[in-house]
């Protein structure tokens, strides 16, 4: 066997269609998976998803990560007008090793996850082409899936889904690895809903709710819980940069409350993504913590971001120290006024002036 083809009947594709290459770069650990692209493909329709298929889209998006845009207007937006859009429809290939998406070389379930994912949400995608032209294109989310003999893997993907998944407006990040984690496809399905909920809000669900969305037949909610959430909970706690815990509503024995909270995976991570996790969950925590304007969350917001050093968050938590050791005010009655943020700019500046870079370069401390 030199090549494999998935499917007999293949869409004739001419070369000029094809605009772009993308070819097994290398994985990161943490990837932007795009609100809209999360909706559109893991909902009901996925529920049988193989795990196999997850991971090959985890690798489509990985491998696009460095092409991917939060502004219309930003150069690699237009980057993606110029080279996708024209008269006929465009396509990407993607090539990639095989012991990306099976370790163990199982290509039976590899074959499975392609011909899956040659069918999955196929129809009618509409989009615009350089004129201001309507193109409707029949279309699976992946076209022409092949693999080899030698390891390599490669498909088409029409312009429109490379599209989605370019655009992370609205994203949440996830961990590249982890459909190697689950064995079941319905704990995945679960994992990708709970990156969807709003930490700050979390959720609650009804009992029968879960067992249709997920093809379930729990009877009772301490049954749904002990069988199916704490499963999932268990793996995300050790691998996952999200995880939740479970409240049950007294008031109603169906209820299920689902808070979402980020975590920091304790296997399968490197130091520096570990740190990077680390200064998100601490974020989160400061902005959940206090009764912030939105005004005053995008100056905190901002000031993290650009914060690579970890002196905004460092300076935070002696700024909480004052007020509860010093001014004998519990964390949630501290008023949240301009003398706030003007003590914690001071304990900035106090940390930031005894560094080696801040006797340097005195101009560039972080400032909320």
């Amino acid at each position: 066997m030199g090549k494999k083809e998935i499917m007999e009947e293949k869409e004739v594709i001419l070369p000029e269609q094809i605009k772009a290459e993308y070819k097994n770069l290398t994985k990161p650990e943490i990837i932007r998976v795009s609100n809209r692209v999360n909706k559109e493909l893991f909902d009901e329709t996925a529920l049988d998803m193989p795990i196999y298929a997850y991971r090959i889209i985890f690798n489509i998006i990985a491998d696009l990560r460095n092409k991917q845009f939060q502004d219309q207007n930003s150069q690699l937006s237009l980057e993606f007008q110029e080279n996708f859009r024209n008269d006929n429809n465009t396509y990407a290939r993607f090539t990639f090793s095989i012991k990306n998406i099976s370790g163990d070389q199982q290509l039976s379930r590899l074959e499975k996850a392609l011909a899956f994912l040659e069918n999955f949400k196929k129809g009618w995608v509409t989009d615009y082409n350089s004129k201001g032209q309507k193109v409707k294109t029949l279309s699976g989310l992946i076209v022409n899936p092949t693999y080899t003999e030698r390891g390599k893997v490669s498909f088409l993907m029409n312009h429109y889904w490379i599209k989605q998944i370019l655009n992370v407006q609205m994203y949440n990040e996830a961990v590249y690895s982890i459909a190697d984690k689950f064995s079941s496809r319905k704990h995945m399905l679960f994992y990708m809903w709970l990156l969807l909920i709003d930490p700050e809000k979390g959720t609650k669900i009804h009992v029968d709710t879960l067992n249709k969305r997920y093809a379930l037949n729990y009877k009772t909610k301490s049954e749904m819980i002990r069988s199916f959430l704490l499963p999932i909970k268990k793996r995300l706690d050790i691998y996952g940069n999200i995880s939740f815990n479970i409240d049950k509503d007294e008031n109603d024995k169906n209820i299920i409350r689902i808070a979402v909270y980020k975590n920091v995976p304790k296997k399968g991570i490197t130091a520096n993504t570990r740190d990077k996790l680390i200064r998100g969950q601490k974020k989160f925590y400061i902005l959940k913590r206090h009764s912030f304007s939105e005004e005053q969350k995008s100056r905190i917001t901002t000031a993290l971001k650009y914060d690579s050093t970890g002196i905004v968050i460092e300076a935070y938590h002696q700024l909480i120290k004052y007020y509860r050791y010093t001014q004998k005010i519990a964390t949630e009655q501290i008023e949240i006024d301009e003398s706030f943020f003007s003590y914690w700019n001071n304990l900035i500046k106090k940390i930031y002036e005894s560094t080696e870079r801040g006797k340097k370069h005195p101009e560039f401390q972080p400032i909320i």
